[in-house]
Protein backbone atom coordinates (compact mmCIF):
# COMPACT_ATOMS: atom_id res chain seq x y z
CA UNK A 1 0.00 0.00 0.00
CA UNK A 2 1.62 3.24 -0.80
CA UNK A 3 1.42 6.03 1.42
CA UNK A 4 -0.32 9.13 1.24
CA UNK A 5 1.70 11.22 2.91
CA UNK A 6 5.45 11.50 3.39
CA UNK A 7 7.71 12.68 5.78
CA UNK A 8 10.79 14.89 4.63
CA UNK A 9 13.48 12.17 4.41
CA UNK A 10 11.00 10.17 2.66
CA UNK A 11 10.25 13.18 -0.03
CA UNK A 12 14.27 14.09 0.09
CA UNK A 13 14.59 9.94 -1.11
CA UNK A 14 12.16 10.01 -3.99
CA UNK A 15 12.94 13.71 -5.49
CA UNK A 16 16.41 12.59 -4.67
CA UNK A 17 17.06 16.26 -3.43
CA UNK A 18 19.00 17.32 -0.18
CA UNK A 19 16.37 17.56 2.99
CA UNK A 20 18.28 20.90 3.39
CA UNK A 21 16.74 22.04 0.18
CA UNK A 22 13.97 20.71 0.80
CA UNK A 23 13.20 22.50 4.19
CA UNK A 24 14.57 25.76 2.26
CA UNK A 25 11.48 25.83 0.14
CA UNK A 26 8.97 24.32 2.64
CA UNK A 27 10.28 27.95 4.24
CA UNK A 28 9.97 30.29 1.58
CA UNK A 29 6.53 28.73 0.43
CA UNK A 30 7.63 27.57 -3.06
CA UNK A 31 6.75 23.86 -1.98
CA UNK A 32 3.24 22.52 -0.54
CA UNK A 33 3.34 21.20 2.77
CA UNK A 34 1.23 20.73 5.76
CA UNK A 35 2.54 21.81 8.95
CA UNK A 36 1.38 19.50 12.04
CA UNK A 37 2.86 21.66 15.30
CA UNK A 38 6.67 20.88 14.35
CA UNK A 39 6.14 17.98 12.00
CA UNK A 40 6.20 18.44 7.79
CA UNK A 41 4.57 16.64 6.07
CA UNK A 42 3.48 16.51 2.07
CA UNK A 43 0.86 14.89 0.57
CA UNK A 44 1.88 12.84 -2.77
CA UNK A 45 -1.00 14.57 -4.88
CA UNK A 46 0.44 17.92 -4.04
CA UNK A 47 3.99 17.31 -5.19
CA UNK A 48 3.36 15.82 -8.60
CA UNK A 49 1.11 18.94 -8.92
CA UNK A 50 3.85 20.82 -8.03
CA UNK A 51 6.52 18.98 -10.09
CA UNK A 52 4.87 19.44 -13.14
CA UNK A 53 4.61 23.39 -12.43
CA UNK A 54 8.32 23.08 -12.58
CA UNK A 55 8.60 21.87 -15.93
CA UNK A 56 10.44 23.38 -18.53
CA UNK A 57 10.21 23.13 -21.88
CA UNK A 58 13.91 23.36 -23.85
CA UNK A 59 14.15 26.82 -25.86
CA UNK A 60 16.14 26.92 -29.04
CA UNK A 61 19.26 29.17 -28.36
CA UNK A 62 22.15 28.43 -30.68
CA UNK A 63 24.84 27.43 -29.05
CA UNK A 64 27.93 30.90 -29.40
CA UNK A 65 30.44 30.26 -31.79
CA UNK A 66 33.87 29.38 -30.47
CA UNK A 67 36.12 32.31 -30.03
CA UNK A 68 39.46 30.87 -32.26
CA UNK A 69 42.68 32.86 -31.44
CA UNK A 70 44.56 33.92 -34.29
CA UNK A 71 48.26 33.09 -34.41
CA UNK A 72 51.12 33.25 -36.94
CA UNK A 73 52.51 29.85 -36.08
CA UNK A 74 50.32 26.55 -37.22
CA UNK A 75 48.56 25.67 -34.81
CA UNK A 76 49.59 22.10 -34.94
CA UNK A 77 52.62 23.63 -33.91
CA UNK A 78 51.55 23.74 -29.81
CA UNK A 79 55.36 24.30 -28.56
CA UNK A 80 55.63 27.69 -30.55
CA UNK A 81 52.16 29.00 -29.38
CA UNK A 82 53.10 27.94 -25.79
CA UNK A 83 56.78 29.53 -26.08
CA UNK A 84 55.10 32.54 -27.08
CA UNK A 85 52.60 32.41 -24.25
CA UNK A 86 55.71 31.80 -22.14
CA UNK A 87 57.37 35.46 -23.50
CA UNK A 88 54.72 37.18 -23.15
CA UNK A 89 53.56 36.27 -19.72
CA UNK A 90 57.23 37.45 -18.77
CA UNK A 91 57.34 40.35 -21.23
CA UNK A 92 59.66 39.06 -23.42
CA UNK A 93 57.60 39.42 -26.47
CA UNK A 94 58.48 42.07 -29.15
CA UNK A 95 56.45 45.01 -28.75
CA UNK A 96 56.61 47.62 -31.95
CA UNK A 97 55.64 50.63 -29.58
CA UNK A 98 58.59 50.36 -27.32
CA UNK A 99 61.53 49.84 -30.13
CA UNK A 100 64.79 47.93 -29.63
CA UNK A 101 66.42 48.90 -25.86
CA UNK A 102 69.55 51.32 -26.04
CA UNK A 103 72.44 49.12 -25.29
CA UNK A 104 74.44 52.23 -24.68
CA UNK A 105 75.29 52.25 -21.23
CA UNK A 106 77.96 54.77 -20.77
CA UNK A 107 79.20 57.94 -22.87
CA UNK A 108 80.29 57.36 -26.18
CA UNK A 109 84.21 58.80 -27.29
CA UNK A 110 82.45 61.48 -29.66
CA UNK A 111 80.54 62.87 -26.16
CA UNK A 112 83.53 62.55 -24.03
CA UNK A 113 85.41 64.65 -26.68
CA UNK A 114 82.72 67.14 -27.24
CA UNK A 115 82.13 67.43 -23.60
CA UNK A 116 78.45 67.46 -24.68
CA UNK A 117 77.35 66.34 -20.86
Amino acid sequence: MEQEFLDIRDLSQCLKMKKSNLYARVEDGTLPHYRIGRLIRFKKADIDRWLESQKREPQNIPFPKLFKPKTKANPSSIDGIVKRAIAEAKGLAYNPAIGKPDRVKGLSRKEEKDGAL
